[in-house]
């Protein structure tokens, strides 16, 4: 069990271990789902978005802003955009490729505890506990992946660990963590409520439904306020906290770390695998030092995990 109160933020440089895109990727993904040429002739995808009352011009218009308009990620994208056309257009189109990801067997295909932060982080929480003492483990996790791989994989191993636990007796265990996506996800998981989608990559105007409601970003600030009010509070009043694969995006990390909840005696690390010494300085400056050259690791997320994070 994890000794003391912890708080995980993930970023998509963590689901990209999971065969997740990271946000550059998934940009060309839906630039790519959104092409064609022949409207005699549409791809699948095409045709399910049609039926969904997307016009053809609307679908290239969206995907020329998001291809030739100079934008990172579809996140920043649609933070610029304030129709409502567009801004449900981006959502299905950020769940049709997506969805394609959640492979349930490639989770743990060939993956230790070396290579595999997931199984990692389980073997951590689940040491010297019971079924019943899972879930007292001290900690949350802050997510800004929209895509639900970690409970997954955390309801697939408490099923498989405890010998003889029932499958509610694992639902009531997740219903106990505090996960936080605080941009939305790809709908709810079947412990979650009766309105759920399982993780699969089924696509169906269904599930493009289902998914796409889930997520809640952009200009949706009563939706997307409450979740970052409720992942700095987990900041607070927790004494470690590491960043994950997180990207750093400045908007991102200027409204989590409001109201000084990295204030106070808290150890804080973060992985910057790939982050340039240029952009540390201006994170160090907008943190007001509290991410800087020190805590910041030019290290993978479980190459984090054998260095940093031995003795949660």
């Amino acid at each position: 069990m994890i000794k003391e109160s912890t708080v995980f933020i993930f970023g998509a440089g963590l689901s990209s271990n999971y065969y997740f895109p990271t946000g550059a990727e998934l940009r060309d993904e839906i630039t790519n789902l959104l092409r064609f040429s022949d409207s005699a002739n549409l791809p699948q995808q095409i045709k399910v978005l049609r039926r969904m009352g997307f016009t053809p011009d609307q679908i290239t218009d969206f995907r020329e802003q998001l291809e030739d308009g100079g934008f990172d990620t579809i996140d920043e994208f649609l933070e610029k955009r304030k129709s409502q056309a567009i801004h449900s257009l981006g959502k299905i189109a950020i769940a049709m490729a997506l969805i394609t990801h959640e492979n349930p067997n490639l989770l743990s295909k060939n993956k230790s505890s070396d290579t595999c932060f997931y199984r990692f982080l389980f073997k951590k929480m689940v040491a010297d506990t019971e079924k019943g003492t899972f879930a007292e483990n001290p900690v949350s996790f802050v997510t800004f992946n929209y895509d639900r791989s970690f409970e997954f994989y955390l309801w697939r191993a408490l099923s498989k660990y405890y010998e003889g636990i029932h499958p509610e007796e694992v639902n009531n265990i997740m219903k106990k963590l505090r996960i936080i996506h605080v941009h939305g996800k790809l709908g709810d998981l079947p412990w979650e409520s009766p309105n759920s989608r399982a993780y699969s990559m089924g696509i169906d105007e269904g599930n493009l439904v289902s998914a796409s409601n889930g997520i809640v970003n952009f200009n949706d600030i009563g939706g997307s306020y409450e979740r970052y009010k409720k992942a700095r509070y987990q900041i607070s009043v927790s004494s470690k906290v590491y960043f994950i694969g997180f990207g750093f995006h400045n908007l991102n990390l200027s409204r989590l770390i409001e109201e000084g909840c990295l204030d106070g005696n808290k150890t804080i690390l973060a992985t910057a695998l790939g982050i340039t010494s240029t952009r540390v300085k201006e994170i160090d400056k907008l943190t007001n030092g509290k991410l800087n050259s020190g805590n910041m690791i030019n290290e993978s997320a479980i190459a984090f995990a054998h260095s940093r994070l031995i003795l949660l």
